[in-house]
Formats: structure tokens, sequence, C-alpha cells
């Protein structure tokens, strides 16, 4: 217990916030591979709503392009704007979850605020 009192509270704010999955899975049966998370995160200074936007707009088009309809939620949970999206593979082709994944890798490769991933099994 001396180590979290000695912790700075943003940092234990900070590996709270990093470790938790805020949209769960429940409901749905996801097997490995199945979805794909993206998470807005803050690190104090708010989310990149310029890359939530470039998001949104990759989705969009991302569908019209390929005639195909996203299965996706997202939820808010921080403060700060934080949000993650769940954005479900199950029905798309192999083609299309490369290039959806490529094309979302491509875009946020660089940036520490925006972060790729699957859901951890419930």
């Amino acid at each position: 217990m001396d180590t979290i009192l000695n912790t700075p509270a943003s940092l234990v704010v900070f590996i709270a916030v990093m470790t938790w999955n805020p949209v769960p899975t429940i409901g749905r049966q996801i097997n490995p591979g199945d979805s794909l998370t993206v998470n807005f995160i803050s690190i104090g200074q708010g989310v990149d709503y310029k890359a939530q936007e470039r998001f949104s707009r990759y989705l969009d088009s991302f569908q019209k392009k390929n005639h195909i309809t996203l299965d996706y939620k997202s939820e808010s949970w921080g403060k700060e704007g934080e949000t993650t999206y769940i954005i479900y593979l199950d029905k798309l082709s192999a083609k299309h979850r490369r290039s959806l994944m490529d094309g979302l890798n491509e875009m946020f490769s660089n940036n520490k605020l925006v972060q790729l991933g699957s859901p951890p099994p419930e």
C-alpha cells in the first residue's frame, strides 16, 4: 500500500485508464481477431478531436467505397472525451478486414492518443 501512496496520483490514474476496458462485449460471442478496438485516450490534455473526425470520415468512406455496412459501437468513458470504439469484423471478408486495419494503422501509427487493438477476452 505504501507504494501506491507514494506514487503521484496522476500516474495511478494514467495506469488505470490505460488498463481498463470500458466497452464490454457482453451479449455477443467474439472470437479472437473478430473485433478491433480504437481507443481515443487523453494524457491530461483531452483527446485528439481531429483524429476522431478523421476516424469517422474514414469509416464512412470505407463503407461507401466497399458497399458494406460496418457493425460497431462506441462508448465515451472519460472526463476529457475519452472514447472506445469496437468494430466487429466477423462479417467482413479477409480482404476487407485487412484493408480496414491497414488504413487505420497507417492513419494512427504515430498518434499516441489513439490506440488500436482487440478487446481482451471476457
